[in-house]
C-alpha cells in the first residue's frame, strides 16, 4: 500500500480506471484516507466510473438500458401520470420524444454524464433482486415454485402439475413472506471474488432481460403507419428475445434463470387470486370487461391472463415497488391502478397513426403482441442446437428442462459458473440419467 500511496496522482487514477468493476473502485478508495481525497472529486469519480462502464462486459447493454429506461420516464411523467389525452394521442409527440432519448451511443468515451450516474445508481439498487435470490428462504420459495410455462407449449411433466392444475397451483401458492433467514448455504462457501462474479453475471442478465421489456414497451405504444410496420416492429422484439447467435449458451442460461426469477416469480407475487378488481378499480367499463369479468372467464383465468400481461410491463423496479408495498401493506397505501397506468399497461391510444387500424394490423395488436416466458427458451434451445448437431440436444434440453432443471439448477444458477461446454455437458448427462 505504500508503494501505492507514493505514486503521482495522474498514475493513481490511472490504476483507478483500470479496475473491472465499480464496487473495486469504491473499496479502493477506502483503503486509505489520501486514496479517498484523490477519488473523491466529482470530476475524478466521473471519469473513473466511465472507463470502468465502458470496458466491463456485465455492463455492455446499460447505455442503451439508460436511454430506453429515461425514455419510458418521460412518457410516464407527460402521458400515464396525467393521462393527457391530446398530448397522449398524438404521434408527433411521442415520436419526438422516441428521437430525443434513444440518439446512438454505445459503451465508451462518450458516454454523457447522466447515463454514468444512472448505470452507478442501478449498479448498487439491483443488487437487493440478487441478494433475494441469494437469500435462503426467498430462493427455496422460488425453487419449490410452479414453473409458469404456458400451456400450450409444455410438454409432459413427472414433476409438475399440467394445464390448468398448473395455473391454479400457480394461483393458490402461499404469500411470499419478508427475507428473515440468512443467505442461502452456497453463498457462504463462495469467495468474495466468487460471489462478485455472481452479481456481475446476474446484473448482466437482468439488464439484458429489463432492456427487452423496455423495447417491446415501446413497440407496443410507438406510432405506426401500416400493420405490416406493427408487424416488423414486433419481429424485431422477438429478435431481442429468441435471435442472439453471437451470446454464449451460459449467458442465455443466466437470463433464462433471472427472466423466471424475476419476471416470472417475483413480478407475480403481488397479485393475488382474487384481487384484480382491486387493481383495475375506476379505469372503466371496458377495463373491467376486459381483465376481470366472469361472464365467459373464471377468476382463475383471469388471473393468469391478468399476470402475463402485467409481465410485458414489469421492470425490475417495479417489481422492489411491489415487493416492498406487499411487505408493508399495513402502512402504504398504494395506488393500485395508477400504479398499472404508470406502467403504460392501458396504453394503446396512439398505436396508428392513421385513424382505423388495417385488418392485419387489428389482428396483430389484439392478439399477437406479446413475449412469452417461451422467448427465453427459444434462445436456449438455438444455442443448444448450434453447439450439438445430432438434432436430438433441443429435445433432451427439452426434457432436462421440464423433469430435472428444478432439481439440478433452479435456484442454484448463480453460485456457480460452468463454461458453455460444460453447461450442455451437464444437460445431456443430467436427462440421460432419468
Amino acid at each position: 500500500m505504500l508503494h501505492i500511496l507514493n505514486l503521482p496522482v495522474e498514475i493513481i487514477i490511472c490504476v483507478f480506471e483500470s479496475l473491472g468493476d465499480i464496487d473495486d473502485a469504491l473499496h479502493f478508495a477506502r483503503c486509505s484516507t489520501y486514496l479517498y481525497h484523490v477519488f473523491n472529486p466529482v470530476g475524478v469519480r466521473l471519469a473513473i466510473f466511465k472507463s470502468i462502464i465502458a470496458r466491463a462486459s456485465h455492463h455492455e447493454n446499460d447505455v442503451e438500458l439508460s436511454q430506453r429506461a429515461n425514455l419510458y420516464g418521460q412518457f410516464s411523467e407527460d402521458l400515464y401520470e396525467t393521462m393527457s389525452l391530446p398530448i397522449a394521442e398524438n404521434p408527433t409527440y411521442r415520436k419526438s420524444l422516441a428521437s430525443k432519448f434513444l440518439s446512438p451511443l454505445t459503451c465508451g468515451d462518450n458516454i454523457p454524464a447522466e447515463i454514468v450516474w444512472d448505470v452507478v445508481c442501478r449498479w448498487q439498487g439491483m443488487r437487493v433482486l440478487c441478494n433475494l435470490y441469494c437469500n435462503s428462504a426467498i430462493n427455496k420459495a422460488y425453487s419449490t415454485s410452479t414453473m409458469p410455462y404456458p400451456t400450450s407449449t409444455t410438454p409432459y411433466s413427472r414433476n409438475q402439475p399440467q394445464g390448468s392444475q398448473r395455473e391454479e397451483a400457480m394461483a393458490r401458492e402461499p404469500c411470499l413472506q419478508p427475507p428473515s433467514d440468512p443467505i442461502h448455504a452456497s453463498v457462504e462457501e463462495m469467495s468474495t471474488i466468487q460471489r462478485r462474479l455472481s452479481y456481475q453475471r446476474f446484473y448482466k442478465a437482468l439488464t439484458i432481460y429489463w432492456t427487452s421489456v423496455e423495447i417491446f414497451w415501446l413497440a407496443k405504444t410507438r406510432p405506426v403507419s401500416s400493420g405490416a410496420e406493427a408487424v416488423r416492429a414486433f419481429q424485431t422484439v422477438k429478435g431481442r428475445w429468441t435471435n442472439n447467435p453471437t451470446r454464449c449458451l451460459s449467458d442465455k442460461i443466466d437470463i433464462l434463470e433471472v427472466t423466471y426469477f424475476v419476471g416470472g416469480f417475483l413480478g407475480r407475487k403481488a397479485f393475488d387470486l382474487f384481487s384484480i378488481p382491486a387493481w383495475i378499480e375506476g379505469l372503466g367499463e371496458d377495463v373491467f370487461e376486459f381483465y376481470a369479468s366472469t361472464e365467459d372467464d373464471t377468476e382463475l383465468d383471469n388471473w393468469v391472463f391478468f399476470v402475463e400481461t402485467a409481465f410485458q410491463y414489469l421492470r425490475p423496479p417495479h417489481i422492489i415497488e411491489l415487493l416492498l408495498w406487499m411487505w408493508n401493506s399495513s402502512t402504504w397505501n398504494l395506488n393500485r391502478p395508477m400504479f398499472l397506468q404508470r406502467l403504460g399497461m392501458f396504453d394503446t391510444s396512439a398505436i396508428q397513426e392513421d385513424e382505423f387500424l388495417d385488418e392485419d394490423s387489428d389482428r396483430w395488436y389484439s392478439h399477437e403482441w406479446k413475449v412469452p416466458l417461451t422467448y427465453v427458451e427459444e434462445d436456449v434451445e438455438n444455442s443448444v442446437a448450434a453447439m450439438q448437431d445430432d438434432g436430438e440436444a433441443v429435445a433432451l434440453w427439452r426434457e432436462y428442462r421440464e423433469n430435472r432443471w428444478p432439481l439440478d439448477a433452479r435456484g442454484r444458477v448463480f453460485f456457480e459458473d460452468p463454461t458453455p461446454k460444460e453447461v450442455l455437458i451437464q444437460i445431456l448427462y443430467n436427462q440421460m440419467r432419468i
